[in-house]
């Protein structure tokens, strides 16, 4: 009889252990969960701001080249009305201008070109953890079910062998009467 305690209680004490191990993954995992989507919450955050700078950036070039050839235009009028009194100055000074505003724009377009490249390489780095998620949650679901598995079979032994040493007890009883 002591024996079937003994074992009862090593089973208890196995199945106590199992259900502790149990609960810190499960904690481990939820601080995973919890890291992964902060870390996807301030990638998002970087995603958005970097859409946000792309849009103010292509309003920016929008407006300059807006003005540009607002400026453009102007100029071309005035410089048909003042070529005919001074020609050669003031056609050099119009062009360097126009040269200004073209690098300027080209700096713009290049920055937004860059900014692109930022968001194209965040937009990667999210894809990347989220498979990476969807991957420890696959495992995760792996080991849950595998210590489902096994507790059920703890839990299934332990009644077969409680079950069988209350035979053997009313047996012993039966034997001793």
């Amino acid at each position: 009889m002591n024996e079937v305690q003994i074992d009862n209680k090593n089973l208890s004490d196995e199945n106590a252990a199992l259900k502790t191990r149990l609960e810190a993954k499960e904690r481990r995992v939820t601080h995973l969960e919890n890291k992964v989507t902060q870390i996807l919450i301030e990638n998002e955050e970087n995603v958005l701001h970097l859409k946000s700078e792309i849009i103010l950036f292509k309003n920016q070039i929008d407006q300059n080249e807006a003005q540009t050839n607002k400026q453009l235009l102007q100029m071309r009028e005035r410089v048909e009305d003042e070529n005919v009194k001074a020609n050669g100055q003031k056609l050099s000074q119009m062009q360097s201008l126009t040269e200004k505003l073209n690098r300027e724009n080209q700096l713009h377009l290049e920055h937004v070109a860059q900014l692109n490249a930022q968001y194209s390489s965040l937009h990667e780095e999210f894809e990347h953890y989220r498979r990476e998620t969807q991957e420890q949650e696959a495992k995760r679901d792996v080991y849950v079910v595998d210590l489902e598995q096994r507790l059920a079979t703890l839990s299934k032994n332990h009644v077969k062998e409680k079950h069988s040493s209350g035979d053997k007890i009313a047996l012993l009883e039966k034997n001793l009467l």
